[in-house]
Formats: structure tokens, sequence, C-alpha cells
């Protein structure tokens, strides 16, 4: 009789205790899952802002340094280079077709005017005219070798536009 009464006692307990569950206490426990996620989520996207401030904050003041180290390097290449503004005094036999440009005779070289690069074939990418002293030198920026000396008054004319026939 024990028996029967505990397994019914066993039967009438366990089926409302599923219910209950059912019926309301796995709800609470899915909202505050919910809440959870919604606030780790909110956590690591304010996480992961900052991060990114932090990364390109950093990144301005290394490119600021770049740039300040740069120019300072600039300014001391040519301090060490000029000579009171005076070329060496070797100077034209280091300029020659093939030779690459030392650095103290590179600060001193001067864009060509425009009006005298007109009349020359033009240049490929990488390459370009420098004057120094009454020379125009055809160089590679990319290695500072020279491709060319030319002198002002060797410069080739500009072709002479054909005449018109008058008829």
């Amino acid at each position: 009789m024990k028996k029967i009464l505990l397994v019914m006692a066993l039967a009438f307990i366990l089926p409302n205790a599923s219910s209950a569950i059912a019926d309301g206490h796995g709800k609470v426990a899915r909202k505050y899952y919910k809440e959870r996620e919604r606030e780790d989520r909110k956590f690591y996207e304010k996480q992961e802002r900052e991060e990114r401030k932090f990364h390109e904050k950093q990144e301005k003041e290394a490119k600021k340094h770049r740039e300040k180290m740069e120019r300072e390097a600039r300014k001391r290449d040519k301090e060490r280079h000029r000579k009171d503004g005076k070329l060496p005094q070797d100077w034209r036999r280091r300029v020659e077709k093939g030779k690459h440009i030392d650095d103290d005779i590179f600060v001193q070289l001067e864009p060509v005017p425009r009006d005298i690069t007109v009349p020359l074939p033009p240049l490929p990418p990488g390459v370009s005219y420098k004057q120094i002293e009454g020379e125009i030198i055809k160089i590679d920026d990319t290695n500072r070798k020279i491709l060319d000396v030319l002198k002002k008054t060797g410069l080739p004319l500009p072709p002479i536009p054909p005449i018109p026939h008058l008829r």
C-alpha cells in the first residue's frame, strides 16, 4: 500500500513540476540570457570603438613623427652637402653620362625652365631634366643615374613648321 501511495504521489507531483517549468519558469531564464547577451554585445562594441580610436590616435602620432623625422633628415642633408652654396671643384668630372650623381652635387641641381624643355623630346616617367651651372642633365630620378649631359648652347632647335604653299 505504501508503494502504491508513493507511486501515486510521484505521479501527481512530477507532471505538475514539468508543467510549471513549461508555463513560465523557462521564460524567465530565456529573458535573462537575452538581456545578458545584449549587455555583452554593448560591452564588446564599446570596447571595439575604444580600441579603434586608440589605434587611429597612434597612427596619427606615428605619421606626425615620420613627417618630422623626414623634414629633419632633409634639412640635415642640405646642411651637410651644402658648402657655402658652392659646387665641388671637380663637379664637371663627376657629372658624366652613365655615372651616378653624388649627394653634394644632387642638392645643387635645379629644375629646368619650361621654355627650354619644350623643344626637347618628351621624357618617360621617372626621368627628368635638371640644370647646374649652364649644363642640363637628363637624370633617372629613381637611382640618380645620369642618362645624358647637354649644354644650354648645344640644345637642339625646335622643328620649323612647313610653310604652306600659297596658290
